[in-house]
């Protein structure tokens, strides 16, 4: 069985009820999962905060099949991506010069500082 397909988002449900839930919903507004606070509690649990998490990944992960395979995918191109930066660096001006531009190594290391 698939997902409901994104994009979800987050919102009160029902709004103005007693016990709120913090809801993480399908576009047409079906309710896919709820975080519940009773209004004593309100601004003490994170009920709508963690609604508005699981939307934000659910839509960053849009299109990927298997997320945590693709997460570790990324984690090892980056730790490859650094340990080429750091030997590239370590090589000296020559080799840079002759093999990759500075801007190129100024790219690579500004993507890995995020």
């Amino acid at each position: 069985m698939k997902h409901t397909r994104e994009p979800w988002i987050a919102g009160e449900y029902p709004p103005g009820a007693r016990v709120r839930s913090y809801a993480a919903m399908s576009e047409d507004g079906a309710l896919l999962a709820s975080m519940q606070t009773v209004s004593i509690h309100v601004g003490k649990l994170p009920g709508k905060a963690n609604a508005a998490r699981i939307v934000a990944c659910i839509n960053a992960c849009a299109g990927i099949e298997d997320p945590a395979a693709e997460l570790a995918r990324l984690r090892r191109v980056e730790g490859a991506a650094r340990e080429v930066l750091t030997e590239t660096v370590q090589a000296g001006e020559f080799f840079t010069q002759d093999y990759v531009s500075r801007s190129a190594l100024d790219s690579l290391r500004s993507a890995l500082e995020g």
